[in-house]
């Protein structure tokens, strides 16, 4: 029986193809959770009975107070303003700040979504169209390296080594 000894170099080289391989295979998951990362421009508030007193609203109003809206953000552009409450969001009750941040964030930049508010007593209907988190604009101007030519690499490879082993008499 003959015995096969590889190339220390070979082995180094492989090694880091099948890195790259798995750190290729690994990104679409990364940009699937980063397309899902809207934004609607608000600073939040829970509205509690001291609020409600202060703001004269019945204590059966449910909803979060928007502390402040940021200038140039998508909540400025659909016309939102301090001091709305926000009652819903695309037909689901906003309860808390924590269900209105998850039905922003479950979204994408680019989707609309209906916000009902209420403002001087009455409620008001108001859509907005997501934009994106300044942390996912940032990414954008991250190199990210094309990689497409990774999967030709890795086959030159392998007919490199089947013709190495064919060389060196190796049958398997």
């Amino acid at each position: 029986m003959r015995t096969f000894a590889m190339p220390r170099a070979c082995i180094v080289c492989l090694s880091v193809l099948l890195a790259v391989f798995a750190l290729a295979g690994a990104a679409p998951a990364e940009n699937e959770a980063a397309d899902r990362d809207a934004w609607l421009g608000v600073q939040l508030q829970a509205l509690n009975d001291d609020l409600r007193e202060a703001m004269d609203l019945d204590k059966d109003v449910d909803g979060v107070l928007i502390a402040e809206v940021l200038e140039d953000s998508p909540a400025d552009e659909a016309g939102l303003e301090d001091g709305d409450i926000i009652i819903s969001i695309d037909g689901e009750e906003v309860t808390s700040v924590r269900k209105a941040v998850g039905a922003i964030k479950e979204r994408s930049p680019g989707d609309k979504v209906t916000i009902i508010v209420m403002r001087d007593g009455r409620r008001r209907t108001m859509t907005a169209e997501l934009g994106e988190t300044e942390a996912r604009r940032k990414i954008k101007d991250v190199y990210i390296p094309d990689l497409s030519h990774l999967e030709e690499i890795g086959k030159s490879a392998h007919r490199w080594v089947e013709a190495w082993h064919e060389e060196m008499g190796y049958l398997g």
